[in-house]
């Protein structure tokens, strides 16, 4: 039995060793062909910075433990400290206990079976558990365990990874690379950069002019090649384009009256990023195109190659180099991206002193800056989006040629197997084409005011919802993007503007002398007999008619209107703006006290590996492993979390404004419900909008919750969701009792 035991820790031991070898020699190899990889020193380091807000915290609280907790050797010196001895050391005494009758109980059985510890205990793994345990809870760190020790320094490597993550995000950003590349999904900007699909799109185009060239010398015609002028690459025979186009100057300002702008962002750089991608756009275009030509002769050769006596093709059709072209648009992106950003160090996409102030709270404090995220994004997106590339890919430019169409080419791209163009195309121009007896009017009537909708039916009512929309959110995320969050707030601002500004001109007429006068008169009236004030009602009402009776009605309502907007106005523009912070602030609190619950739970922890049956470390101490993978992940995902919902906030909000018009269309179809309906289905499209942020930056938490769940029962953060739930709530209940007071009394 020794025996097998023995040879059974040797092939462990061996296995174990050879994989550690195996894994430092793919990780060494890997790092150096990929970047050097952090250390456990960098991430160590990263996690004790000396203003990180969140290790501030934990020394403030836990004091020299807190600092470096296997350097407070020695009794306890804090009120914590010494808090925690005295809970430490009860459970160290009942361990002991625990221990010393589990080895009268090993005597016993080993003594009546006739085996050490008998057939129940295990001889190998009840020593490790034993020791593990009982060491473990020696609370000889300043009051503190040796379990809580090693929670502790899991936990400022989690620290560490969370700073060297938003770190990382802070100087990305600062090199001018936008958290959401462009173009993303806008729609009519064309394309951006030298990706993939454009090198899908070259590829084509060269095989297309080496089969018509083929043809074309078979048929006694010359070859053509494609051309090039600086501005537009050519090719023969209808085999397709590729067209710079610089669009008007619309440089994203730091200086605008209709829409937030962030004084952390350095405007005038970012705008220098558009003259430096006119410049790289024709000497990088010329490169790719030679690079591209030569692996598309290479494909052609084998594609093309005959028989010289039958002319019968003698290979398979040669499968598209998609790695060959693909690496070659990598290099080309990354030598464009370099050219476009500049060799200048001391440019940066934010001003010194916000660059210094958002690293300087560490990752705790990240959450802090959505917005200076959001419009450095959104000013990189309106810069390189200022000249882009319009393709036209081969088979576009066939189908428009129509009669001109090959046989041979057409077969010849078929075989390719590649599609040639997967961008987002343009959503169509809405219109009116409702059928009916004026219809020819009408539609064109409405398609001159702009009343067409996406499914042809004319109305009044979606043009004014689409305006306003579209008004307030256009290019709040950069040129042809959203920014949900951003288009909330200048819609806020807006109504807050125009409700004071109401007001404002309310008093203003108040105070003339034709207002005052009326004033004076109105309470007069109302002082004198009823009778009188109604015969000067009635003929009040005779002389202003149906347009009295309008205006009249309508000042009745004005205070409830106006009130009603000065409510959501301030939803959007105070609340709305909030949500990534707030959520975040919830997660951290939520964090902190996920933290103090590790270390208190880490002595018991400890003493549950003296369960003394069983193999391996037993069942009871997985919460406590599972734990320390959450101290060790948790604050990292939550910074994954913050800029996948902030990258997320920006696609899906572009998505929701460009689906709205349609589905209001398809949703309303000819149907007119007037005045109300504009304000329906307005509000349902603000409500969309919230909710969409509060469940997109509910990431923050939800993403660590469900990733460390993986891993076994997972660690939720209960204290987060209740904390957040709450401030919804309040901010709730604010805003209906603003609108009840905004109610006029009777």
């Amino acid at each position: 039995m020794d025996r097998s035991i023995r040879r059974n820790q040797a092939l462990i031991f061996l296995a174990l060793t050879l994989g550690l070898a195996l894994f430092s020699w793919s990780a060494h190899s890997w790092a150096q062909s990929v970047g050097d990889m952090p250390t456990y020193d960098q991430i160590q380091a990263a996690g004790s910075g000396a203003d990180d807000k969140a290790r501030n915290i934990l020394n403030n609280m836990l004091g020299q433990f807190g600092e470096n907790p296997f350097a407070a050797v020695g009794p306890p010196t804090e009120l914590l400290g010494k808090m925690f001895f005295i809970f430490n050391a009860c459970l160290f005494v009942v361990g002991a206990s625990w221990v010393g009758y589990h080895c009268l109980a090993g005597i016993a059985q080993t003594a009546h079976e006739g085996e050490v510890l008998g057939k129940r205990l295990s001889s190998l793994w009840l020593p490790i558990r034993m020791t593990i345990g009982v060491g473990g809870m020696l609370p000889v760190f300043g009051g503190f365990s040796l379990a809580q020790s090693v929670m502790m320094m899991v936990g400022i490597l989690g620290i560490g990874i969370a700073n060297l993550l938003s770190t990382s995000a802070i100087d990305s950003a600062a090199e001018f690379e936008a958290l959401v590349p462009p173009p993303a999904i806008a729609q009519g900007v064309g394309q951006v950069g030298f990706t993939g699909e454009l090198g899908r799109d070259l590829f084509a185009m060269h095989v297309c002019t080496l089969l018509s060239n083929d043809y074309r010398s078979k048929t006694g015609q010359p070859t053509q090649d494609i051309a090039f002028d600086g501005t537009r690459l050519v090719a023969p025979d209808s085999c397709g384009s590729i067209t710079i186009v610089t669009h008007g100057k619309s440089d994203r300002s730091g200086y605008s009256l209709v829409g937030f702008r962030n004084a952390a962002v350095d405007y005038d750089k970012i705008a220098a990023i558009a003259d430096r991608t006119n410049q790289q756009y024709p000497q990088m275009l010329q490169s790719v195109n030679s690079s591209v030509q030569q692996l598309a002769q290479a494909w052609f050769e084998v594609y093309a190659a005959e028989d010289g006596q039958t002319h019968m093709r003698i290979n398979p059709v040669p499968t598209y180099p998609d790695m060959d072209v693909a690496t070659t648009m990598v290099d080309a992106q990354n030598r464009f991206l370099a050219g476009v950003r500049g060799d200048s160090k001391e440019d940066s996409a934010l001003k010194d002193r916000a660059l210094a102030n958002m690293k300087q709270g560490g990752w705790a404090t990240i959450g802090s800056w959505y917005s200076a995220f959001a419009e450095m994004n959104a000013a990189i997106q309106t810069a390189m989006t200022q000249t882009t590339l319009q393709v036209q890919s081969p088979e576009e430019a066939l189908a428009v040629a129509g009669g001109q169409r090959i046989e041979s080419v057409s077969d010849g791209l078929k075989s390719l197997g590649i599609k040639a163009s997967t961008a987002v195309a343009s959503r169509a121009g809405d219109f009116c084409d409702e059928p009916g007896l004026l219809s020819s009017v009408s539609n064109r009537v409405g398609n001159a005011v702009g009343a067409g909708t996406a499914t042809g039916n004319c109305s009044v009512g979606q043009a004014i919802i689409m305006m306003i929309t579209n008004g307030v959110a256009a290019d709040s995320g950069g040129s042809g993007m959203i920014n949900p969050l951003i288009a909330a707030k200048n819609l806020g601002d807006w109504l807050l503007v125009g409700v004071q500004g109401a007001y404002a001109l309310t008093v203003a007429a108040r105070s003339t002398p034709v207002g005052a006068a009326a004033g004076v008169a109105g309470q007069v009236a109302s002082e004198s007999a009823g009778a009188t004030s109604a015969g000067l009602g009635s003929k009040l009402l005779k002389l202003t008619g149906i347009f009295g009776t309008i205006a009249s009605d309508f000042g009745s309502v004005a205070p409830m209107l106006l009130g009603a907007l000065l409510v959501i106005g301030m939803f959007l523009s105070f609340y709305v703006p909030f949500i990534p912070f707030v959520t975040w602030f919830t997660g951290l609190v939520s964090y902190f006290a996920s933290f103090i619950e590790g270390l208190i739970a880490a002595q018991v922890w400890a003493f549950s590996h003296l369960h003394a049956e069983g193999e391996g470390l037993g069942q009871r101490t997985e919460k406590g492993y599972l734990y320390v993978l959450n101290m060790l992940l948790r604050p990292g995902l939550m910074v994954l979390g913050f800029f996948f919902a902030s990258a997320a906030s920006v696609l899906v909000g572009t998505l929701l404004f460009q689906m709205f018009g349609p589905a209001l269309a398809n949703v309303q179809g000819n149907s007119a419900t007037g005045v109300l309906s504009i304000i329906g289905f307005f509000c349902i499209f603000l409500m969309l909008l919230v909710l969409m942020l509060q469940i997109l930056f509910n990431l923050i938490y939800e993403l660590p919750d469900r990733v460390i769940a993986w891993f076994g029962s997972g660690m939720e953060a209960r204290m987060a969701k209740e904390l957040d739930h709450k401030v919804e709530s309040t901010v709730t209940n604010f805003a209906r009792w603003g609108g009840h007071a905004a109610m006029p009394r009777g």
